[in-house]
């Protein structure tokens, strides 16, 4: 008898439940593609900031490295790191 009377319980909850199911998804569906392109454009405006933050970043490096080749007081030096090398008189 407990068994019949849980088995008519759960179908009274998936009644319950496909009937919303039934009725809300295509809400569901409808608010997941207007996050979509909510996502779409503002990844976009980030990438657009990015973008342009580099851009002014490259610039503004190409133009101090221009400003610092037109300087005839500063001199470009190139450093080179070499090992020593161990020799006899070192043990």
């Amino acid at each position: 008898m407990d068994a019949l009377i849980y088995f008519i319980i759960i179908f009274l909850v998936l009644s319950v439940f496909l009937n919303i199911i039934a009725y809300a998804w295509p809400f569901l569906l409808i608010m997941f593609i207007v996050y979509e392109i909510w996502k779409y454009f503002k990844l976009k405006k980030i990438r657009k900031q990015y973008e342009e933050a580099q851009s002014q970043y490259s610039s503004q490096y190409q133009s101090q490295s221009s400003s610092r080749n037109d300087n005839p007081d500063i001199i470009d030096v190139e450093y080179k790191v070499v090992d020593e090398e161990k020799t006899g008189d070192d043990n």
